[in-house]
């Protein structure tokens, strides 16, 4: 029959493996803490309003060009996180260009996605190719995609960028190249 072993080991034996598994940058399992017997999340349920986005994302195109900042991006942080991060593995981003502007080629190794509030008849491109984009359009960006924006009409575009960042740094997998 099978059953769980009962070592008794002295004090003085256990400490001395223990310094020598910490010698070796090894540590055993049982003497952690442990996870706890239910999630505790740090991130918080948080809103933002449309109303106040728009006027900052505006404001910013007001004191800030493409030149000082290739793209003209909030982070909207979750106060319960450090970081600007929105939730633990994603970031939301108000994006904005305004008119006659572009944000140069970049690519980067998070994916990103855009949810379009307004445009005009902005665009993206991505990898080459042209991508017209609407109120509601949701444009996709793979990891890695060389991609850039610009709003060639008369009005501000405005998206929505969601972008598995914080994921991609935990991963430390990250990297992003400006054209």
């Amino acid at each position: 029959m099978l059953k769980r072993s009962d070592i008794q080991s002295s004090e003085g034996e256990l400490q001395a493996y223990y310094q020598d598994l910490e010698a070796q940058h090894l540590a055993p399992l049982w003497t952690q803490e442990p996870a706890g017997d239910e999630p505790r999340p740090k991130a918080v349920p948080y809103v933002w309003h449309w109303r106040d986005l728009r006027v900052q994302a505006l404001r910013a195109a007001e004191l800030v060009g493409t030149q000082q900042a290739d793209r003209r991006v909030l982070l909207m942080r979750n106060p319960g996180l450090q970081g600007r991060s929105s939730s633990i593995t994603l970031t939301a981003n108000i994006q904005v260009v305004m008119r006659g502007e572009i944000a140069r080629a970049h690519r980067h190794s998070p994916a990103a996605l855009r949810m379009v509030i307004e445009s005009q008849g902005a665009y993206t491109v991505v990898n080459g190719q042209r991508i017209p984009m609407y109120p509601g359009d949701l444009v996709l960006t793979p990891n890695g995609t060389w991609h850039d924006h610009a709003n060639p009409t008369d009005e501000p575009v405005l998206w929505l960028d969601g972008l598995d960042a914080p994921l991609v740094r935990f991963l430390d997998a990250g990297f992003q190249e400006a054209y």
